[in-house]
């Protein structure tokens, strides 16, 4: 699974830096009307390149990180926690969620902002969605800044895992046009669908109650390098 992330990784690097070369050479080809055939080829590489990355979160698959897999019922292995236990779990875990969407909406206004004023533009918008694509994987390999607001151990037990989809794409909705609504739309299902499931089977989402989701039964070893892997036993009192 790592080297699946690696692999990953790379190529939405070399996408980052294709679009840092568009814009170097011909900001015109990051435009959405612009019918050169190289702007074309572009923006239907980070079409694609994106909406296969949202559309592999509807399904299940052991290619991926439980933490984007939790929400499936074949990932729920049912573990001894109280009611109270997980209501207070959840309550937590909710809170953070809202104070993350606060500051993520917060950060991206000042981007509209700019963009209404005319400072930036579209191509600009662009390499934002570009960052943002690269930073996700970033932040499942090595460091994640909203695993410190959230206050989780790891990517697996991440209350808004799956947001990253609809975070990528914040730069497209000011974008607006058939790339950027449609990924948007697509992104919006990804955050919908898991916040339905959530929201039904919250049980699946919390290692208090989800066995699977324990330190002692991590197979994809994602954590590896920049967190120590130990026993739930461990976490049950801190």
């Amino acid at each position: 699974m790592r080297s699946y992330y690696h692999k990953q990784l790379l190529v939405r690097l070399l996408l980052f830096f294709a679009g840092v070369f568009c814009y170097a050479a011909r900001q015109e080809w990051l435009e959405p009307g612009n019918e050169a055939w190289q702007g074309r080829i572009f923006r239907l590489l980070l079409w694609a390149g994106v909406f296969l990355d949202i559309l592999k979160k509807f399904f299940p698959s052991g290619r991926l990180s439980l933490g984007a897999q939790k929400l499936f019922a074949g990932r729920y292995r049912a573990a001894d926690c109280s009611a109270q236990r997980l209501k207070d779990s959840k309550r937590r875990a909710d809170g953070y969620a809202l104070f993350v969407a606060a500051v993520w909406i917060g950060f991206n206004l000042i981007f509209f902002v700019l963009y209404r004023q005319g400072i930036i533009g579209v191509p600009e918008l662009i390499l934002l969605t570009l960052f943002y694509f690269l930073s996700d994987m970033i932040c499942v390999l090595y460091f994640c800044p909203f695993r410190l607001m959230m206050h989780t151990r790891c990517c697996t037990t991440c209350r808004i895992f799956n947001w990253d989809s609809m975070m990528m794409c914040t730069p497209l909705l000011f974008i607006g046009g058939i790339y950027g609504w449609s990924l948007a739309a697509f992104a919006m299902a990804v955050l919908i669908h898991w916040e339905t499931l959530y929201s039904r089977f919250p049980e699946r989402f919390f290692e208090c109650s989800n066995e699977s989701l324990r330190c002692g039964n991590c197979e994809g070893n994602l954590c590896r390098g920049r967190l120590k892997r130990r026993d739930y036993s461990a976490d049950r009192n801190s």
